[in-house]
């Protein structure tokens, strides 16, 4: 028999008591991702005869829907060098990639995802130096109308491939970043060069000048708010209003995160007891911005969570050493998290975007590498060749230390395994049901560094394991 302790008892009660409280009884849809199964997708990139084609090619589910997203131009922000991009050739690729899986494919669907940035708030000192490409400064007066003219003509491209097969062409995923950087400076986290509550922004001009830009024409219904002397939910709302009348076809969401508004940031996972407290406040947050209000014509279909992306068990020291791992306390932490923030936004439906996807190797292991491990899938799906206790683990995993346990992780040792290990845990156990608990309709693999259903080469390519455990779970849900 094992026993709990008093406060492993204490967070398991904790934890099932805000399950039932947050949980949604029906899986959410969102227009063109089917409803009832939660749709996995990988990164991808390039065009024919490439690595990432082939894989994505030779490892499609027969009559499922898939996703496959990228970055509209480039990463990183988009912030390096702004200028209006004619021709949306990032978005062209991967709608040309999906058309060609497609064709390919036996009876496959393919749904493309489309990750566009307005501010550049991923790369915090350029952010910081371009004022997430709001203009406030005089040397980046023409960011803000840049970033809204590459949005207009994204989204008419988009729009533009919609046909009797793909009635709703692609998804958008608007900003990752933002809304944890501007939640830290209401919360006075982090030094910015404007006040959220002070700033004023050239909108309407910068809208005007975006379009025609964009060579599209300037509408004559733009809306009253949209003023030169607009606040920050103006300019989220113009995003949301720029897609709605460009793109009807196309649903979107903004991208929010987990470490957003906190000291602490992304770290306080591992304090389960503060899940109840972070909830209220991001929740409380986002009601603040109106953004997700039921009212509000511009409301995004869906929003997108994110988890540092990168595989951080031997890949790189420093994602080790700051939090980034997670055991199974911290996922479950994590999902309730998520469920939470949902439920209070009227259950919205969630997307979880750049999910690492490197598993716990074992020396058999078809995945050869020796660094890229992680935890993610096997929280979720389970892996029934792991012992209970973790002995027969890859060696270099058993060597990992955490250089600052308490710190990054509130845990007493500094043997990795050991906190792996934490909770009576046990891998070999799935998760799948805080998918539906969740309200969550898809997940993105990994991301342009780390481990994906499909890897962007094969030191980034886990030689089909995640892709054995997506299909499996297709199957079961069947």
């Amino acid at each position: 028999m094992k026993y709990f302790s008093p406060l492993a008892l204490l967070v398991f009660l904790f934890q099932s008591l805000t399950w039932s409280v947050y949980a949604s009884n029906d899986a959410p849809s969102v227009k063109g991702w089917p409803a009832g199964i939660t749709t996995m997708g990988s990164i991808a990139e390039g065009s024919q005869n490439t690595f990432s084609y082939q894989h994505l090619l030779s490892r499609s589910l027969p009559g499922k829907t898939e996703a496959i997203f990228t970055y509209a131009l480039g990463g990183g922000g988009d912030t390096y060098s702004l200028r209006v991009h004619a021709k949306p050739t990032k978005s062209q690729n991967l709608i040309k990639l999906a058309r060609l899986l497609e064709a390919k494919g036996d009876n496959v669907s393919i749904m493309p995802v489309v990750v566009v940035y307005t501010s550049g708030a991923s790369s915090s000192t350029d952010a910081m130096n371009t004022d997430f490409g709001l203009s406030t400064k005089p040397e980046y007066a023409k960011n803000l109308q840049h970033r809204l003219a590459n949005l207009i003509i994204i989204a008419n491209y988009l729009q533009s491939q919609k046909d009797d097969t793909h009635p709703i062409p692609a998804t958008l995923i608007i900003n990752p970043d933002f809304l944890g950087e501007i939640h830290k400076i209401a919360k006075g986290v982090e030094w910015a060069p404007f006040n959220l509550k002070t700033m004023k922004l050239k909108l309407r001009t910068a809208i005007v000048r975006a379009y025609k830009d964009a060579n599209v024409p300037v509408p004559t219904d733009i809306p009253a708010e949209f003023t030169n002397q607009a606040g920050i939910n103006a300019y989220m709302d113009a995003i949301g209003w720029i897609i709605k009348t460009q793109a009807p076809d196309v649903p979107f969401g903004w991208m929010d995160n987990i470490w957003a508004g906190d000291p602490q940031g992304h770290k306080w996972i591992h304090h389960p007891d503060q899940l109840v407290a972070h909830v209220d406040a991001e929740a409380k947050f986002l009601e603040g911005l109106h953004l997700y209000d039921l009212n509000n014509p511009w409301r995004p279909d869906f929003i997108a969570f994110d988890k540092y992306e990168r595989d951080n068990l031997g890949a790189i020291p420093n994602n080790l050493n700051n939090g980034y791992t997670y055991n199974i306390p911290a996922w479950n932490t994590y999902f309730n998290f998520i469920a939470g923030v949902s439920q209070k936004l009227t259950n919205i439906p969630v997307l979880l975007f750049q999910l690492p996807g490197g598993h716990i190797q074992i020396p058999s292991d078809i995945d050869a590498r020796a660094d890229h491990g992680s935890t993610a899938p096997v929280y979720l799906f389970g892996d029934k060749a792991l012992e209970e206790n973790l002995t027969n683990v890859k060696p270099y995993i058993t060597k990992l230390t955490f250089a600052n346990p308490k710190v990054d992780y509130n845990f007493n040792a500094s043997k990795v395994v050991s906190y792996l290990k934490e909770g009576d845990a046990n891998w070999q156990q799935g998760h799948l049901d805080v998918l539906k608990k969740s309200n969550i309709f898809g997940i993105l693999w990994g991301g342009g560094s780390t481990t994906s259903i499909v890897g962007l080469d094969a030191a980034r390519d886990d030689s089909g394991w995640l892709y054995n455990r997506v299909k499996a779970y297709y199957q079961s849900v069947q």
